[in-house]
């Protein structure tokens, strides 16, 4: 490096989709479980430099700030930075935002700091992957993923450490395509809220949790495997049918609103092969086969949300590679 360069880095994170938590009742020792999709749009765009003080501006700079001194405060060795975020991803809309900009953060103060870090080691510092795994793994590597949630302890101090184990990724066809909403109508649950939802949640029975296996096992696994759409679409929607019932009381119905029910039946009745609520929504996302058949369910969504002047709409292909890094002098 030359002399008085800095180094800056940039990081470019994917977004995630989030097709269901697996298993509220956790009877078997594990708890939670998930499947989700890496997508490649909206981003996360960092860039840092070291610095004497911690900074951050740019979209979502008070939570990055946050973010930081957290991670100082886990990694003493760690140095300051100063942190742009050019592009965001909404903040409590399914996404996965929280983890993603979590994760951007640490690897970068990581980087810019010398040290050699773990994307689960940062995770497990800045309280990410307790629930789901499918950020962290989404950040990481991508893809579609399948994680069997955490092990059930009474250990607190082992809970903190105990990430959802990912068994199961896999690139996702890089030819289908994700049509997704998001109504503007509210926001979905986080941090308090959402601890609270999962601790008053009645576990779904076991009946449920097995149908939800079998549909994962038995025909969407191989259903991607084999690149059929179809299938994969029927499983998705089933799925999301079964997790809408176990999250209802928490949510006040199967889906987040009565206008997040009504775009995903449209997307069924325009085309989708499949189509469903990511997280606690509001995003909502369908699955077809291709850009054309992406443009005509777009333009199906736009118009029914422009008529009641709420949300956007996009089309999002598949990240196979998790987030993107590079590094520079100045």
């Amino acid at each position: 490096m030359k002399k008085d360069a800095t180094l800056k880095v940039r990081i470019v994170t994917p977004a995630r989709l989030h097709l269901g938590i697996i298993d509220t009742c956790g009877d078997l020792g594990r708890l939670y479980g998930s499947i989700g999709v890496t997508i490649d749009r909206p981003n996360v765009v960092l860039e840092a430099i070291a610095s004497e003080s911690l900074k951050a501006t740019g979209e979502g700079a008070e939570r990055a700030l946050k973010i930081a001194q957290t991670f100082l405060e886990r990694f003493p060795k760690a140095r300051c930075a100063e942190i742009n975020i050019s592009h965001g991803i909404p903040e409590h809309v399914g996404l996965g935002s929280g983890t993603q900009l979590s994760l951007a953060v640490g690897t970068a103060i990581a980087k810019l700091s010398g040290l050699d870090i773990s994307v689960k080691d940062i995770a497990i510092a800045l309280g990410r992957g307790k629930v789901s795994g499918i950020g962290v793994n989404a950040f990481e590597h991508g893809g579609f993923i399948l994680d069997a949630g955490r092990r059930r302890t009474a250990e607190v101090k082992d809970i903190q450490s105990n990430l959802s184990l990912a068994v199961f990724q896999r690139k996702f066809p890089a030819e289908w395509r994700f049509v997704a909403a998001i109504p503007g109508s509210g926001r979905g649950l986080s941090g308090r809220t959402e601890k609270n939802a999962f601790s008053n949640l009645p576990p779904a029975s076991s009946e449920v949790v097995g149908r939800i296996c079998r549909l994962i096992i038995m025909k969407m696994l191989p259903s991607l495997m084999e690149k059929n759409i179809r299938d994969f679409g029927e499983s998705m929607a089933a799925i999301q049918s079964l997790v809408g019932e176990s999250f209802s009381q928490a949510q006040g119905g199967r889906f987040f609103n009565p206008l997040v029910e009504d775009c995903v039946q449209l997307m069924l009745e325009s085309g989708a092969y499949g189509a469903g609520q990511s997280s606690w929504g509001p995003t909502v996302y369908g699955i077809v086969a291709n850009d054309s058949d992406a443009e005509i369910l777009k333009e199906h969504l736009e118009k029914f949300l422009n008529e009641r002047n709420d949300g956007t709409v996009f089309v999002a292909r598949a990240n196979n590679d998790g987030a993107r890094f590079s590094h520079s002098e100045s």
